[in-house]
């Protein structure tokens, strides 16, 4: 069965987009950012659904009744994360205060030469992580990324930045291809960056507490690093609001000495210590998330 969020409709034609992008490269980030207003408000109008994902999701990380305001509000911080991926990959960074947290986790997790597992989510910018591009030059950033998903979006990404095309694995191919591509990449040293916090089509998952309340996460990137013992570090990259970001890395290890005789258990307690981790950062940072889609188990807008 395919994901609800997979068989939501993009927002906004190819052609909106690349005028967009290019207003945003040709007036700058500030003029940019005040032409998100409109956009928001009509997007905030006309779709009802992801209006409605919003609110379940605000009440549940703010822990209080949700005003529309709120929900404006969750609207325009994702468009604002959208709009400085266009800097992030031009390398145009207009004034941006991106504050970087703990990098010696992941220079710690690279030295050891096995390749590394960087898992995120769609909690703030994962553009972000292409700083670490410039940290580390002699490692190659490898991109899990679904084609058949936003397709408008990724096209034009590409067109500013042509390398982006030969750092994305494309997570569209069947599981068994797309494996054999991962695992050549971290037996190569690379540096691999997945989300997992979405489960796609037909891919295994586990059901896990998410603040205070039943979800589906994947398990693929678990499974991977059991099966190469490639190191996992966790990554957020957090929008703070105005022009700052906070990046922060986290050392993540939930398979040493595990028995393989309990291998489904540790499992899902790797699961759900990742989902600790998520939620923690969530909320910290609520009006961050951007699923804009049923996301609990048995939940329904």
């Amino acid at each position: 069965m395919i994901p609800i969020w997979h068989r939501r409709p993009e927002a906004g034609t190819r052609w909106a987009t690349r005028l967009y992008v290019w207003f945003a490269l040709k007036l700058g980030r500030n003029t940019a950012r005040i032409l998100l207003i409109p956009i928001c408000t009509y997007f905030l109008l006309i779709r009802a659904y992801e209006r409605r994902a919003s609110k379940v999701y605000l009440q549940r990380v703010l822990k209080r009744p949700v005003r529309l305001v709120d929900v404006a509000k969750h609207f325009f911080t994702f468009a604002q994360v959208a709009l400085d991926r266009v800097y992030l990959l031009t390398s145009e960074q207009p004034g941006m205060d991106i504050v970087v947290e703990n990098v010696k986790s992941l220079d710690h997790a690279l030295n050891q030469g096995r390749g590394c597992l960087l898992v995120g989510s769609h909690l703030g910018s994962f553009e972000a992580s292409r700083k670490i591009s410039l940290q580390r030059p002699d490692v190659k950033l490898r991109i899990l990324m679904d084609r058949s998903q936003g397709r408008n979006a990724i096209n034009t990404l590409e067109t500013l930045n042509p390398e982006l095309a030969k750092q994305v694995i494309d997570a569209s191919v069947n599981r068994g291809t797309l494996a054999l591509q991962i695992g050549e990449a971290l037996k190569q040293g690379d540096l691999v960056a997945v989300l997992a916090d979405r489960v796609a089509d037909g891919e295994r998952n586990v059901e896990v507490d998410f603040m205070g309340h039943k979800a589906e996460l994947p398990i693929s990137p678990f499974l991977l690093a059991r099966a190469t013992g490639a190191p996992m570090v966790l990554f957020f990259g957090l929008f703070q609001g105005g022009n700052r970001y906070r990046i922060v890395f986290e050392p993540f290890a939930p398979f040493d000495e595990t028995p393989r005789s309990r291998s489904k258990e540790y499992l899902k307690a790797a699961v759900q210590a990742y989902a600790h981790r998520l939620e923690h950062f969530a909320y910290h940072s609520p009006y961050n998330w951007f699923n804009f889609y049923p996301f609990w188990t048995n939940e329904s807008v």
